[in-house]
């Protein structure tokens, strides 16, 4: 399975003041990255579009501004949880302690757990120990089994202290203790994948990303609960098997920076999201499966018209491998300057404001603006290439 948390629906800054934890910032499945449309936590569009776009230091600003109007404790969780995925660890674990003193007490055992989190990835063993078993304790003091994402939290902090991490260009992959993996060669993948997928998309990422290597997915489930495999772009975090291929993870990291810096999402098309990393994934499974798979479904009638597609929602080979093949295609056939514009403009373009009901969404918009052709046009000329 290869998933990539790439939906942006509703109040995303609001779902994560509401499920703030360190789980939930950076191994949510994705199912779960739906936003909820009963949130009750409302900030602003600018600061909403900002921590979408993974643009910390706005969103920080703004999240501040809302917290000098309305010091509430969701606006100081979504705080924690900026500043955490911004990695400020110190930043972070600052504003934690703020929360963990909050007047309500059901704040502190997930504050504290945050904290722990950030004192691991910042390297300081001891403080995170500390503050997990804080953790734990307060939540203890209410109910053994109360505060079950606080738990959790706990639970991944320190199992994943006694990993080993090892840096690579682009990189930090983490292993646990008892894997037998060859961890320069796993690296030499990734920083290959990353440099043809930036090359691509004209793109970078600032920082290294993490790679988080399971022996295998039972060892996931136990932890995080994350199904492998599994990228988290906005993170720069990927979850993997040892000899999985990893070429379409990273391709979704790098794809989502490549539209951020333009101060874009991603489209909203999962289909695209889906065949531009299956077309950049360099990966001899995903080649073979692109070549055989959108022309057995052509030649069975089992391929659904372009537009189905586009809208369409999926995460297995016969959803995703059409997108890719597709996707290659109108590379090849478009150039790559127009794919990036499509790719860099496509949510903008069809909804500016991004609140119009979705049957008012001229979805053939991007396609006549950048290709001049429409939807149907496209399909056709697809379809005709599947042999």
């Amino acid at each position: 399975m290869i998933a990539a948390g790439i939906r942006n629906r509703g109040s995303e800054i609001g779902r994560h003041a509401a499920v703030w934890l360190w789980v939930a910032l950076l191994a949510a499945p994705a199912a779960s990255q739906d936003d909820r449309d009963d949130d009750p936590v409302r900030l602003t569009g600018d600061a909403e579009r900002a921590y979408r776009l993974a643009h910390w230091e706005r969103a920080e600003q703004l999240i501040r501004e809302a917290i000098r109007k309305e010091d509430s404790a969701r606006n100081r969780q979504a705080l924690c949880g900026t500043l955490f995925r911004a990695r400020r660890w110190d930043d972070c674990m600052r504003e934690c302690e703020v929360l963990a003193g909050w007047k309500d007490p059901a704040e502190r055992p997930g504050a504290l757990a945050m904290k722990g989190a950030a004192a691991w990835r910042k390297g300081d063993a001891a403080g995170a120990r500390t503050w997990c078993a804080q953790a734990i304790e307060v939540a203890d003091a209410k109910a053994p089994n109360a505060y079950p994402a606080a738990r959790r939290s706990v639970r991944a902090t320190l199992a994943f202290l006694e990993w080993k991490s090892h840096e690579s260009k682009r990189f930090v992959v983490r292993t646990p203790p008892e894997a037998r993996v060859d961890v320069a060669a796993l690296a030499a993948r990734l920083d290959g994948a990353f440099d043809a997928c930036a090359a691509a998309l004209d793109a970078s990422v600032d920082g290294r990303i993490d790679a988080f290597v399971f022996t295998d997915q039972r060892q996931a489930d136990e932890i995080l609960g994350v199904p492998l495999s599994y990228a988290v772009p906005r993170e720069r975090v990927v979850y993997v098997l040892p000899d999985a291929p990893v070429g379409h993870l990273v391709a979704h990291v790098v794809s989502f920076y490549a539209a951020s810096a333009k101060g874009k999402e991603r489209p909203r098309s999962v289909f695209l999201n889906e065949g531009l990393a299956c077309a950049l994934s360099g990966d001899a499974l995903w080649e073979r499966r692109m070549k055989e798979i959108p022309a057995e479904f052509h030649r069975t009638g089992k391929l659904a018209p372009l537009a189905t597609l586009l809208k369409g929602e999926g995460v297995a080979a016969d959803f995703v491998a059409p997108a890719g093949s597709f996707v290659r295609w109108l590379i090849s056939v478009g150039g790559r300057e127009n794919f990036l514009r499509l790719w860099r403009e496509y949510n903008d373009h069809a909804d500016p404001a991004g609140a119009a009901k979705p049957e008012a969404i001229d979805a053939a918009a991007p396609w006549r603006a950048v290709y001049g052709r429409t939807i149907d046009e496209l399909d056709a000329a697809w379809r005709a290439t599947l042999r």
